[in-house]
């Protein structure tokens, strides 16, 4: 056993690693294979195909290692040539003299550290990014700047202002550096902003000596949320129009204006509202009933002229008849009285007949020109005693609200969804998201649909489009008309309804048009079928009125008394709701619209 024991031995005495021979055994086969490598990378920066090659053999031995570390040091020396065999591509380049100028790179389009404090200042005042390019570059005429550096810098230039503060929580940060009085108040059971509303201390003061007129409206363009912009103006003694207020409400309803309005009366200390001016917006014309009771409610003049003239366009033609009917309106609307003529008095006027509002030309914050001493210590003691008497969840709700009010920009309060995606250049081909979910604006006034969906033309004649596009004027240029395929032959159009009544009638009916049903049907059917369309049902009964009133003779002796025509008026009349009584009566009213549009 011994024997065989030291014949094993000797027999493996051979195949010990040894390192020191083993790196000079292999430098030769790397160097040669080391050559290979340079060819394979010049034929692949020279556009040639890559170079396979097999390093089985330089792996492959016979050695016996005692330990697994000795053999990952084996494997190390062997393979650190081959570490990274993939070849890579020459990207050097050399300046040859080349004639043109290197443009569209960032690098030639940073900004100087001059331009960085202008963009800054500009920034700040609220200047558009494309009249700040256009600043640089009036003052730097060689400036390559694009509009996506300038949005980059100005983006630079906010992020250190806002830190990590939340949009919110950094507006409310604003808000208190500035001094403004603002009230927000959240989505119910979440931390989602429903509406804010804020004013300045010198606006209330001002609102507070010029109380007697107000001005309410929304701004047409709203902002990424969707949420409209409340504003609240005031009018001053010589005049001049002063910001009272604004508020971002989440929608236009009348929840919505109540609470912002209810906001502004809290300001108004000096004296009640006596003249609020609107637009036909229903929702503020209740809300504003509702906080301010005693003050008067009038239309803008603005969207009066607007609307009158839209109607004039849509019922009076040709378009001198439009002027002429325009320029009376406007004499009535600025006439004095009555007559349309101003009356002037020669005597003086008693300044008592003048209303206090106009004679006060003086400034200040209150009557006696003392600040009020306010204290909340009683507030304080009522909420430390509730605080007391709240349980540990209660509690810590309680004094969140109590540390929003103290601390406002550790606020919770997030801002809402984002419904409109204003940053970003629009995409090129067709998107999934229409052109309504893309902008910020609300939809526009009647007056403006009118604008552009009426034409009409130096002739007696006035065309009426149905969509909101303009029709363009047809080309002089004859065109053969194509011939009709068999799937687009018109096919007879079926009437609806038409089985319902008497079959000795049917042969004299030619259309029949099915309409809403609000109680105005019958005149929704006229208008419709006059070519005026279903909308213009008030302007039916706004004309059998004047047909009526014009011819009372005749209808009396029809109709056998003038009790009978007048109670026929009082029904055609509707305001607001159409109710039974207002509904179209047969055969009476069938008469008075013959004879109005010549259809006997």
């Amino acid at each position: 056993m011994d024997q065989q024991g030291d014949n094993s031995a000797e027999m493996y005495e051979g195949l010990e690693p040894d390192f020191e021979n083993m790196d000079d055994g292999l430098e030769r086969d790397f160097n040669e294979m080391y050559d290979d490598l340079e060819v394979m990378n010049d034929a692949t920066n020279k556009g040639g195909e890559a170079v396979m090659v097999d390093l089985t053999d330089v792996f492959s031995t016979g050695m016996m290692f005692d330990t697994r570390d000795d053999l990952l040091k084996w494997a190390r020396n062997v393979g650190r040539p081959w570490k990274n065999p993939k070849p890579m591509r020459s990207t050097w380049s050399r300046k040859c003299e080349c004639p043109f100028r290197l443009r569209g790179h960032a690098f030639l389009g940073r900004l100087s550290q001059e331009e960085k404090v202008v963009l800054g200042d500009m920034t700040k005042n609220m200047i558009k990014p494309r009249n700040t390019l256009m600043t640089i570059k009036d003052h730097n005429v060689t400036s390559l700047t694009t509009i996506k550096q300038v949005y980059n810098a100005r983006q630079a230039y906010r992020s250190p202002l806002r830190g990590n503060r939340t949009e919110m929580q950094h507006l409310l940060t604003l808000m208190e550096r500035d001094k403004y009085v603002y009230r927000y108040r959240k989505v119910e059971g979440s931390n989602e902003l429903r509406d804010i509303f804020w004013t300045h201390p010198d606006a209330i003061s001002l609102v507070n000596n010029f109380h007697i007129i107000l001005i309410l409206d929304s701004t047409y363009k709203t902002c990424r949320y969707r949420m409209p912009l409340f504003e609240i103006i005031g009018v001053t003694s010589t005049e001049m129009t002063f910001c009272v207020g604004f508020a971002y409400l989440q929608s236009e309803r009348a929840d919505n204006f109540t609470w912002a309005l209810q906001m502004l009366k809290e300001q108004i200390t000096g004296g009640e509202v006596e003249v609020i001016v609107t637009d036909r917006n229903l929702a503020l014309t209740n809300a504003v009933e509702y906080v301010f009771p005693k003050a008067v409610n009038l239309l803008c003049l603005f969207h009066v002229c607007k609307n009158v003239k839209a109607k004039c366009k849509m019922t009076v033609f040709p378009k001198e008849k439009q002027m002429q009917i325009m320029e009376a309106w406007e004499a009535l609307v600025y006439s004095y009285d009555e007559t349309y003529q101003v009356q002037y008095d020669p005597r003086s006027i008693p300044l008592d007949c003048i209303h206090v509002w106009w004679t006060k030309l003086t400034f200040h914050d209150d009557g006696s020109g003392k600040p009020l001493k306010l204290s909340v210590k009683h507030e304080i003691e009522v909420i430390v005693k509730k605080f007391d008497k709240l349980d540990v969840p209660r509690k810590i709700a309680l004094k969140g609200k109590l540390r929003e009010i103290t601390y406002p920009s550790t606020t919770s309060t997030c801002p809402p969804v984002d419904k409109v995606k204003t940053k970003d250049a629009p995409k090129k081909g067709k998107s999934k998201v229409s052109k309504r979910g893309k902008s910020t604006k609300r939809d526009p006034s009647w007056w403006k649909y009118v604008d552009a969906s009426v034409r009409c033309s130096g002739t007696n004649a006035c065309s009426t489009v149905t969509s909101n596009k303009v029709q363009q004027p047809r080309s002089s240029v004859k065109k053969l008309t194509p011939r009709p395929s068999v799937s687009k032959v018109q096919q007879p159009r079926v009437l609806i309804f038409k089985d319902w009544l008497p079959v000795e009638i049917q042969k004299f009916i030619d259309d029949i048009i099915d309409v809403g049903e609000d109680g105005n049907c019958g005149y929704h059917a006229v208008a419709a079928l006059l070519g005026m369309g279903e909308n213009f049902w008030a302007f039916i009964r706004q004309e059998c009125v004047v047909e009526l009133q014009e011819f009372m003779s005749h209808y009396e002796i029809i109709y056998g008394g003038q009790i009978f025509v007048q109670q026929l008026i009082h029904n055609v009349y509707v305001e607001h709701v159409a109710t039974l009584d207002n509904w179209m009566t047969h055969p009476e009213m069938e008469y008075v619209i013959a004879s109005k549009w010549d259809m006997g």
